[in-house]
């Protein structure tokens, strides 16, 4: 692992210069993190699960907040992982400030995950986070981790995974960017190329699964959880979860879910087909017939 690990910097984390002048890309919800929080749609996805008393790995934590969100909603034990040493030194910055206590490796997440799979010296994870991760690690090294995680998990384990929903399944590695897969992360040289893994939300499912993941919402995965694929994400599949005692707090958990959507809509598609000769006058002329249809 470490795909394009030279791009994960203190100015990608930090949306800012060295200097400290703000720049137009970087991980989302700075501004949150300055505030000691964390951002509205990964909360959203966080309070659905009961962390009490349980053991929380994060795989790539970035700047540390849902190691935070995770130990002051009564984590017993709060591990993190991320390949970035700015990340961690980030992370170890921001825990200490909020009286977090958290294990960081600076470690690569796959060969960590085989090793301590091997080893089996410590006890079972209830609860893994991927936030905002998915999207950056390269398919098939994906699959090893999440191989060797499903090793790591307690029979009633769940992960959660916050990934933007594209409109189609793309391998970028293997395939190529596909056109209807582009993002904006695709605009700016900083950044180009670090979502090298995107899924649709039924396919994040499907890949979920073949995993040993079940899928009980768009976001939240269970392990050893059998239920018809008719039902995945299904409110049912989670009633299920909640019965058979995975970390589900069940009222929060059957509430609708938010998402970060990246499907192109179809003036964005156009846009992405045609050159910027022909859209200047096709702009104009929308223009145009819009002042004269009011």
């Amino acid at each position: 692992m470490g795909y394009l690990r030279e791009k994960y910097t203190k100015e990608y984390f930090l949306n800012a210069t060295k200097d400290g002048f703000p720049l137009p890309y970087g991980a989302a919800g700075i501004s949150d993190f300055h505030s000691g929080s964390i951002r509205e749609i990964d909360k959203d996805i966080l309070a659905r699960l009961d962390f009490r008393s349980k053991r929380v790995l994060d795989i790539g934590f970035g700047r540390g907040e849902a190691l935070k969100y995770a130990a002051e909603h009564g984590a017993t034990e709060v591990i993190g992982v991320d390949f970035s040493e700015d990340a961690v030194s980030i992370a170890a910055d921001f825990l200490r400030r909020h009286n977090v206590v958290a294990q960081l490796y600076c470690a690569d997440a796959v060969s960590l995950m085989q090793e301590w799979a091997t080893t089996k010296t410590n006890s079972p994870l209830d609860i893994a986070i991927m936030l905002d991760c998915v999207e950056h690690i390269p398919r098939q090294e994906l699959s090893i981790l999440l191989k060797a995680l499903r090793r790591l998990m307690a029979p009633r384990g769940i992960i959660a995974v916050n990934t933007p929903v594209y409109s189609v399944d793309n391998d970028v590695i293997m395939e190529g960017l596909k056109l209807t897969a582009r993002d904006s992360s695709d605009t700016n040289e900083a950044t180009a190329g670090m979502h090298c893994n995107r899924c649709s939300r039924g396919s994040l499912q499907v890949y979920m699964s073949e995993l040993g993941f079940t899928p009980i919402s768009g976001h939240l995965f269970a392990c050893s959880l059998s239920v018809s694929r008719w039902l995945w994400g299904s409110r049912r599949a989670r009633r299920k979860a909640a019965r058979l005692g995975y970390p589900l707090l069940l009222e929060r958990a059957l509430m609708p879910e938010l998402f970060t959507d990246c499907r192109v809509s179809w003036r964005a598609y156009v846009q992405l087909l045609l050159p910027a000769w022909l859209l200047r006058p096709l702009r104009v002329c929308v223009r145009a017939v819009r002042r004269l249809a009011s």
